[in-house]
């Protein structure tokens, strides 16, 4: 964690005149891990990060505000094989977890090969991409990093029941909505800090 991020939460804290103790016992987790936070010695997962702006009392964004990149440590992969719902998707995501890495493909196999050599937080598929299942994809990524975080993107709301049959954490319906993929993040893997524009 950037050390202006531990400052940040320090500060707010400390502002709202909560100790140590207090705030893990809002959370539910032990002083020392507070105490990590503060020091940047341990990562908030994303689930802590919410629900430390919960307790808080502030946009998460207000525990990154002087750290505008925090989010420049999480990828986010994107595979839909139309180009205007790939485009609106990056978009989207852009806006909600501004300096996140956004990697895009129309192909299964090039996202795929993308997942071999590089870490992905987030996985956002389309279910029907070409020829190739979606379902299919998820269950590949979920093998190849079982920690990736997999949100399904579709516009047959009837995939469903499906879809929480696979690895996925999300499922949401085209077109995206900033506002409901900020949802879906409170469901991630506790695997990464984020922060979200609000």
């Amino acid at each position: 964690m950037d050390k202006k991020l531990c400052i940040t939460l320090k500060t707010i804290r400390e502002n709202k005149n909560i100790s140590q103790n207090q705030l893990s016992e809002l959370l539910g987790v032990d002083r020392s891990t507070i105490a990590h936070w503060e020091s940047g010695d341990r990562i908030p997962s994303a689930k802590a990060l919410i629900r430390l702006a919960e307790a808080l009392e502030v946009n998460i964004s207000d525990l990154i505000t002087e750290n505008k990149d925090d989010n420049s440590d999480i990828s986010v992969l994107i595979v839909d094989d139309e180009l205007i719902a790939l485009q609106g998707a990056r978009m989207v995501v852009a806006d909600a977890l501004p300096g996140a890495t956004i990697s895009t493909f129309k192909k299964c196999y090039e996202a795929l090969e993308y997942v071999k050599n590089n870490k992905i937080h987030i996985a956002i598929l389309d279910i029907e991409i070409g020829k190739t299942s979606g379902f299919d994809l998820s269950s590949k990524i979920h093998e190849l990093s079982p920690s990736t975080s997999i949100i399904f993107l579709t516009a047959f709301p009837n995939y469903a029941l499906e879809a929480w049959k696979t690895p996925a954490t999300g499922f949401l319906v085209k077109p995206i909505k900033k506002e409901e993929f900020q949802k879906a993040l409170r469901s991630l893997r506790p695997t990464l800090s984020i922060s979200q524009e609000k």
